[in-house]
């Protein structure tokens, strides 16, 4: 009987103090309501949405402050052929009258296809300026500006087991969602570096950026692996873009 009582109380206590640390800690690996985090392992593992932390591993919190920064000139993106849906990904402005930099992959080029571009509440049509299959990259040029614009470090020191953090905005129905995939770079390729990280469909076209919130690069995907298009690609690319254009 005092066995029993004993054990009952002990379960109780634990009942209470599990409350206790949940109420705590529970909300610490998340953004917001609005937002999702998918990966923040260190060593991601497809089957895991787990989070957690070394001596060598920056905190969430800190991961949060960059993804928060970055989610403000990302965009969803959506392409649209004879009224049908036939790739979505990510896109981030890099003008603020309406210039954005995404993958070529991401937005076949023609005039049977509409670019669909989703800011905040707010949906724009796009036009492709410039892309280029051999960088993997395109820039689309919108009508309307005001946008938030994104940074890339040219000099981001990139080098195997560096941390990264993937941010962007996949759809929710037409509400744009914010989406955190944490990434470590396994090795370069061509200058431009594979990550080790769960490949996501919706991860293309995305910023990846580092602890200090410099941005590395694109994310693109090719043959189930996720490519870092690395910043000093980018950076070049819209430069030459820019060079090339009349002053607006």
């Amino acid at each position: 009987m005092w066995k029993f009582f004993i054990a009952s109380v002990w379960i109780i206590i634990g009942g209470i103090i599990g409350t206790m640390l949940t109420l705590k800690f529970g909300q610490r690996f998340f953004l917001s309501q609005s937002a999702v985090i998918l990966q923040i392992s260190a060593s991601p593992d497809p089957n895991s949405t787990q989070a957690s932390s070394t001596p060598n591993t920056p905190a969430p919190d800190i991961w949060q402050t960059v993804v928060n920064d970055a989610a403000r000139s990302a965009v969803a993106i959506e392409v649209f052929q004879d009224a049908q849906l036939i790739s979505s990904g990510n896109g981030v402005f890099v003008t603020t009258d309406g210039l954005l930099v995404t993958t070529a992959d991401l937005v076949p080029e023609g005039a049977q296809y509409i670019y669909q571009i989703v800011y905040g509440d707010k949906i724009v049509r796009g036009e492709i300026v410039a892309r280029n299959r051999q960088s993997n990259l395109a820039l689309l040029k919108t009508d309307v500006g005001g946008f938030d614009i994104a940074e890339f470090n040219a000099t981001a020191h990139l080098q195997s087991g560096k941390d990264l953090v993937i941010a962007g905005k996949t759809l929710d129905v037409s509400t744009p969602v914010v989406f955190a995939q944490r990434a470590l770079i396994q090795r370069e390729v061509a200058r431009n570096y594979i990550l080790d990280t769960p490949a996501k469909s919706f991860l293309n076209g995305a910023q990846a950026l580092d602890v200090q919130g410099n941005g590395t690069g694109i994310v693109s995907l090719r043959s189930g692996k996720v490519i870092l298009i690395s910043s000093d690609v980018v950076t070049q690319f819209i430069a030459d873009y820019l060079d090339k254009t009349p002053a607006r």
